[in-house]
């Protein structure tokens, strides 16, 4: 649906990531109306936790400007760790992830695409695995338009019964569902349900049986209360999950595996940007001068003098 680009912010050398909706879809009012989702979701979310709205607009296609994050996504971070985590990383990452999925809750915000591709993770000095939540381009906002009917939109994998059939509304309970998937994901190292077919994987969602965690990883051990903290995140109906992202932090701090921090950071994940190549991919949007409003307005002549060195 769309392409994301590293730029920079001309006049305050603010490096940004630029998301362009691809014109091909731009024309398309469904599509359209769902990027105006996503800019009203970035606007009101500001959170540790979150990426942040910088600045949108149209120059040729509709686009949107955000913070540029560093760190890896979680999917690379799961790769790198051979495909399952100790616990009290685990936790130590859903615990950021509930307090941000809580806020953009608070915002009347469902995130709607949960997935290790849109969590960012970095670590910078005093920040252990510093985890952040991006892409809100399928969100709904529960005081905005009504989302697409009759097809289900999300990625399987991830996707709650009622986001799979879209015979029901969703809610802040269909992120916490997502969220019950990706903590399996990350104890085990496999998703609950997993099939080459879309269909099978949708089919297990609505009426697979949750498999234990003990099942795919018999050797971790993992305590009782911490299944049934994994199990109820994935149940079937949304009345029957943690009622809120704060009620799912509280159970997960509960299990004995809550009572053990982290205590050694991570090895540190970075992830080189080549500048000038970077920098040549969003020139490549600019066939256009840039509009008046997004070029700062020229230092009057006595601040510039002022700021010269003496002698």
């Amino acid at each position: 649906m769309g392409t994301v680009y590293r730029g920079e912010r001309l006049g305050v050398g603010r490096p940004v990531a630029i998301k362009f909706l691809s014109p091909a879809v731009a024309v398309q009012k469904a599509f359209f109306d769902q990027f105006g989702n996503e800019v009203r979701a970035l606007s009101r979310v500001c959170h540790p936790n979150c990426v942040s709205l910088v600045d949108f607009g149209v120059e040729g296609t509709p686009y949107l400007v955000m913070e540029l994050l560093g760190g890896v996504s979680l999917r690379d971070t799961l790769n790198g760790s051979g495909g399952r985590m100790q616990p009290p990383r685990v936790l130590h990452l859903a615990r950021q992830l509930l307090a941000g999925l809580a806020h953009v809750h608070a915002q009347g915000i469902v995130h709607h695409d949960v997935k290790p591709e849109n969590l960012l993770v970095s670590n910078e000095p005093g920040f252990d695995d510093h985890l952040r939540i991006v892409d809100f381009g399928l969100a709904q906002l529960h005081d905005g338009p009504a989302g697409a009917s009759g097809f289900a939109i999300g990625t399987p994998s991830y996707m709650a019964p009622e986001q799979c059939s879209r015979e029901q509304s969703t809610d802040e309970r269909t992120d916490l569902y997502a969220v019950g998937v990706l903590l399996f994901e990350m104890l085990t190292g496999a998703k609950p349900f997993m099939s080459s077919e879309i269909g099978d994987v949708i089919r297990m969602h609505l009426e697979g049986a949750i498999p234990r965690l003990r099942e795919l990883a018999p050797r971790a051990e993992f305590s009782e209360s911490l299944e049934e903290v994994v199990a109820r995140a994935m149940a079937k109906a949304p009345g029957d999950r943690h009622p809120s992202a704060a009620a799912f932090a509280a159970a997960l701090d509960a299990t004995p595996e809550g009572a053990v921090r982290r205590e050694r950071p991570p090895v540190v994940e970075r992830r080189a940007q080549p500048p000038g190549r970077a920098r040549s991919a969003i020139q490549q949007r600019r066939a256009q001068p840039p509009a008046p409003w997004a070029m700062p307005p020229p230092l009057p002549a006595d601040v510039t003098r002022a700021r010269r060195p003496s002698g």
